[in-house]
C-alpha cells in the first residue's frame, strides 16, 4: 500500500495501468484515503479555524477522515460523469474510486500541519500535490490526453476536494 502511494505521489502513470483490473485494489485506495483523513485531523487540531472547546480531539480527526471520504467519493464522481458521461472516457465509477484513491497519498502531510510558521505550508501542500496525482490518475484510468484528464481532474478537485475543505474547515465539530 505504501509503495503503490509512494507511487502515486511520485506521478508514475504506469501505476494505474497495473491496477486497472485489479478490483482488490480499492481497499488500499480506501486504506490510504482513510489515513490521509487521519493525517489531516491530527495536523488541524492546533490550527486557529478548529476549535476544540467542548469537543474531543479524535472527534476533528474523526470528522477530517469522513471529509476527505466524501471527497473521493465526490471526485470520482464528478469524473466518472463528466469524463466517462461527457467525454467519453473508458473508465467505470470502481476504477476511478482504485485510481483516485491512490492519488490521496500525499494528504498525508497534512500530519504536519500542527508544526509553527510552517505547517500552513505543508497543509497547502498536501492538498496541491494531491491535484497532479489525481490528475495523472485521471489521464491513466480514462485513457484521456492531457487536456481532457485536466478538465476532468480540476472539476473534481475544486468540489471534491478543495470545495469540502473550505466548507467543512470552519465547522466545530461537538458532542
Amino acid at each position: 500500500m505504501v509503495n503503490r502511494a509512494l507511487r502515486a505521489a511520485l506521478l508514475n502513470g504506469g501505476l494505474y495501468r497495473e491496477l486497472s483490473d485489479e478490483p482488490q485494489e480499492i481497499f488500499y485506495a480506501l486504506g490510504i484515503v482513510v489515513i490521509s483523513g487521519l493525517a489531516l485531523g491530527l495536523g488541524l487540531q492546533s490550527q486557529p479555524p478548529i476549535t476544540l472547546e467542548g469537543s474531543p480531539p479524535w472527534l476533528v480527526v474523526l470528522f477530517s477522515a469522513y471529509t476527505r471520504l466524501a471527497g473521493w467519493f465526490m471526485w470520482a464522481g464528478i469524473v466518472y460523469i463528466v469524463g466517462s458521461k461527457l467525454l467519453g472516457g473508458k473508465a467505470g465509477f470502481r476504477q476511478l474510486l482504485r485510481s483516485l484513491g491512490l492519488s490521496f497519498g500525499p494528504g498525508v502531510l497534512a500530519v504536519f500541519a500542527g508544526i509553527p510558521v510552517v505547517g500552513i505550508f505543508f497543509l497547502s501542500l498536501s492538498a496541491l500535490w494531491m491535484f497532479p496525482a489525481g490528475w495523472v490518475a485521471i489521464k491513466e484510468t480514462q485513457q484521456f490526453d492531457w487536456v481532457r484528464a485536466f478538465i476532468c481532474a480540476a472539476l473534481g478537485w475544486l468540489f471534491g476536494i478543495f470545495g469540502l475543505m473550505v466548507l467543512f474547515l470552519p465547522i466545530q465539530p461537538s458532542i
